[in-house]
């Protein structure tokens, strides 16, 4: 039976040496087959089962890198002897002059473990392709969220109102790329301000599609021909509502909101709350008002309805509107309570209460969010709005 085949290539130094080892390897009883070579030679088309290099550090090493490409292209074990007395013997290498025996002992214990290499590199390719592949999806993932992102945005307010009577700020902050909250801040005539905040159930793509839903149901006032009557806010919920319903598939999905319409002439806001965090209004700098307003959530039951409440604001007061994701990044302080039920964002309003300008409000509360110590319940998404009676 023939023996493995070994490739020897060595410095002009070193070759006399080779020549003597390529002898006794290939007589018996270690029986290999074996050539010797210079660097400059050019390299097989067929891989050798070994490759035995012999190097002395006062030759020209020119044609060295090529070998080991060539080397690295054929997978096969390679042995190095130095006649370097500095050289460090590392694995893989054995000082020149090792007896043949020995050179041929590590040889085979290279050829020996060279089956489980090559099935370990087989397994790094095809590892590799696998990662590459993934890589490309996740780079279409990527741009397809980034896609998301500017079509949701393209359903928020461009600008928002800034009326002789009011003007407001908004903060919108997505947790990720698409966000499950949405607002509006919408002029519904001459004499009328719309304010609409909706967080649906659940986070990313699936959310955000549903506010783009519940954006586009929300109807402020109805038309007939040449007259039209805004619709009260409980109303425009229950429309919001039935059309969710219509829509419902096999999975249910459910949304928070609030919307509110604040009379211009009178500064008297009517707002309807659909299960969402209760509105808040800082009467000047001396006063905060929570403002209850009880309804189920949207999209759940048929036969729901929202009660309405009033409020009547006056010059400087301030109406401030949020999703569920601000309560939920203000940091717990067990100090901090409003009888039997924990209020933790109310200490952030009421030190709001001496700012006058709703986008200082905004921009003051977006600070204490970016300093509170990150937690699971932080990963939400954050919308505000802040007006401001004149």
């Amino acid at each position: 039976m023939r023996g493995p085949s070994v490739r020897i290539v060595a410095t002009p130094s070193c070759m006399d040496a080779m020549h003597a080892l390529r002898e006794t390897l290939t007589r018996p009883p270690i029986g290999w087959h074996g050539t010797c070579h210079t660097l400059q030679e050019p390299q097989p088309d067929v891989a050798p089962d070994a490759l035995l290099i012999a190097l002395d550090p006062r030759d020209e090493t020119h044609g060295l890198t090529s070998l080991l490409d060539a080397s690295d292209r054929w997978g096969t074990p390679r042995l190095l002897l130095s006649a370097d007395p500095r050289q460090r013997l590392t694995p893989g290498t054995l000082p020149l002059g090792t007896p043949a025996d020995r050179v041929a002992a590590a040889l085979s214990g290279m050829l020996a473990r060279q089956g489980e290499i090559d099935r370990l590199r087989q397994q790094a390719v095809g590892a590799e392709r696998v990662a590459g592949g993934l890589r490309g999806d996740l780079a279409r993932v990527h741009d397809e969220l980034q896609l998301a992102a500017q079509v949701q945005r393209e359903f928020l307010p461009k600008t928002l109102p800034d009326l002789p009577r009011a003007h407001a700020a908004a903060m919108w902050r997505p947790a990720s790329w698409v966000s499950g909250d949405i607002y509006d801040v919408r002029r519904i005539d001459e004499h009328h301000l719309g304010l609409f905040i909706a967080d649906t159930v659940g986070h990313g793509v699936p959310a955000a599609l549903m506010t783009m839903v519940i954006s586009r149901t929300l109807v402020s006032k109805e038309v007939s021909g040449s007259s039209y009557r805004i619709l009260p806010p409980a109303e425009a919920l229950a429309r919001v509502n039935e059309e969710l319903l219509r829509r419902e598939s096999r999975s249910t999905r459910f949304a928070t909101a609030v919307y509110a319409v604040l009379d211009l002439r009178t500064l008297r806001v009517r707002l309807a709350s659909a299960g969402h965090p209760a509105a808040v209004v800082l009467r000047g700098d001396r006063a905060l008002e929570v403002l209850h307003a009880e309804g189920g959530v949207l999209g759940v039951f048929e036969e729901e309805s929202w009660n309405e409440i009033e409020v009547d604001l006056s010059p400087g007061d301030r109406l401030l509107l949020h999703s569920d994701g601000l309560e939920a990044a203000v940091p717990e302080d067990p100090a901090v309570r409003s009888g039997t039920q924990i209020d933790q964002h109310l200490a952030w309003y009421r030190a709001m209460l001496p700012v006058t300008e709703p986008a200082e409000i905004v921009r003051r509360i977006g600070e204490r969010i970016d300093r509170a110590p990150p937690s699971a319940s932080t990963l939400d998404d954050i919308t505000m709005l802040a007006l401001r009676a004149r």
